[in-house]
């Protein structure tokens, strides 16, 4: 009968079944021979022995609201470059030498064949946020059990080493970081007061103060025009009464005794009142001048009534002269004309400061703008200054906290035990492959 599957056809259990007893052999002879001979060669090979170790990750043990953590990387990362330091090829020598793993007359290319296996053979593994395992497979139980005790605790001193030179690197790096700013800010500060110092009087808050000063100028300015005015009339009006009075005169016998004997004071009394006179044809009695003479009079009149009985002396002969009056003018002139120079120089000073202080105004406006860049520049340094002064005290407590292990530490939670069962070779999974 043929054991053949119809063309177009699906076969069956039964056309299976067929097959199957047809060709018994066929199946039945391979079985026999292959899984004996996988059994044997499973039973031979050299026994592997797994020991691993899990630790834990400790937060540090004063509360980040005090102290910041230095170290903020994942744990992934962080055994990444632990495991670099530990597995490396001079730590593991010394693992070796430590553990006698190895006689001490290896060859050099067998000792380098010996930590690279060691290296293959080490396993790291993340279980979750807080802990990790450490695994060693090797052919000894007791070997296995010491060398993951051995490296998971060069783990432990190695991350205590990495985290305290992490803490110290840090807080030098603010240490030079903050002198480097300091420097900035007292160059800076120093820029500062020399520009407040050479445009002292052009500073925006001494605007208010230049603007008082340029109205109490130009209230001087005011006045002195005012007295300069005045002056210039009156040395006019003197000036015209000059060309009416005659520089010499002649009088009577005793006038002429009488005036000779005069004190000095007669003729300048005479001179004032006919000024007086004059100027009361021009001016009310409010007018400053007048009021000054009045008073010079007052002062004059008791001392002349005083030598009233010198000008009786007896008459001498006729002469000639120097008109008082006209002398007197001729003083009240020259006084005048030097009291107008000297208003002139006073309204040229005036004018010189009001030009200065009105050009310090014009000047605030550029002197702000050059200010607030020069402050700007200054308080942003501050502000870093003052943020590096607090990283560096957090540094100092970072560092602190790490010196005396407080920091994050790891732990071992479940220590490496001498394995009893081989972890290779899997006789059930070999047999089942097989």
């Amino acid at each position: 009968m043929n054991d053949s599957v119809p063309p177009g056809g699906s076969p069956s259990p039964l056309d299976a079944w067929k097959i199957l007893r047809r060709r018994r052999l066929s199946f039945l002879l391979p079985f026999c021979l292959v899984c004996p001979a996988v059994l044997v060669i499973g039973l031979l090979l050299p026994k592997q022995y797994r020991a691993s170790t899990t630790i834990l990750v400790e937060p540090q043990k004063v509360p980040s609201d005090y102290v910041k953590p230095l170290v903020s990387m994942p744990i992934e990362q962080r055994l990444n470059t632990i495991r670099q330091q530990v597995m490396s090829r001079s730590r593991l020598l010394k693992v070796v030498r430590e553990l006698e793993l190895a006689p001490l007359d290896l060859p050099p290319l067998a000792l380098e064949e010996l930590i690279t296996d060691m290296q293959d053979k080490i396993e790291v593994e993340v279980k979750g946020d807080s802990y990790f395992q450490i695994a060693y497979t090797g052919y000894d139980p007791r070997t296995v059990m010491l060398v993951t005790n051995k490296i998971a605790g060069l783990f432990i001193e190695e991350n205590l080493r990495v985290a305290e030179r992490q803490a110290k690197n840090t807080a030098a790096f603010i240490s030079d970081e903050l002198k480097e700013v300091q420097r900035q800010l007292e160059a800076q500060e120093k820029r500062l007061q020399e520009f407040k110092q050479q445009h002292i009087g052009e500073l925006p808050d001494q605007e208010e103060a230049n603007l008082r000063t340029l109205d109490r100028l130009q209230l001087q300015l005011q006045h002195v025009d005012q007295a300069l005015r005045e002056a210039r009339e009156q040395a006019m009006l003197l000036e015209r009464q000059l060309l009416e009075e005659e520089p010499f005169t002649s009088v009577a016998p005793a006038e002429t005794a009488r005036q000779i004997k005069a004190d000095p004071l007669l003729s300048k009394l005479l001179a004032l009142r006919q000024e007086l006179t004059f100027l009361r044809t021009r001016y009310s009695d409010e007018w400053p001048r007048i009021k000054q003479i009045k008073q010079e009079i007052a002062e004059l009149e008791p001392k002349v009534a005083a030598r009233e009985s010198d000008y009786l002396e007896k008459p001498v002969a006729q002469t000639t002269f120097e008109n008082p009056v006209y002398k007197n003018l001729q003083q009240n002139l020259l006084a005048t004309k030097s009291r107008i120079r000297r208003h002139k120089q006073e309204r040229k000073q005036i004018l010189k400061e009001i030009a200065f202080y009105r050009q310090r105004v014009e000047n605030i406006p550029k002197i702000e703008q050059q200010l607030l860049s020069l402050s700007r520049d200054y308080e942003m340094t501050q502000a870093k200054y003052e943020s590096l002064l607090d990283k560096k005290l957090e540094a100092n407590l970072s560092e602190s906290l790490e010196t005396k292990q407080k920091g994050e530490t790891f732990k071992i939670l479940d220590p490496a035990q001498i394995p009893l069962v081989p972890y290779k070779p899997k006789l059930v999974q070999i047999i089942a492959v097989s």
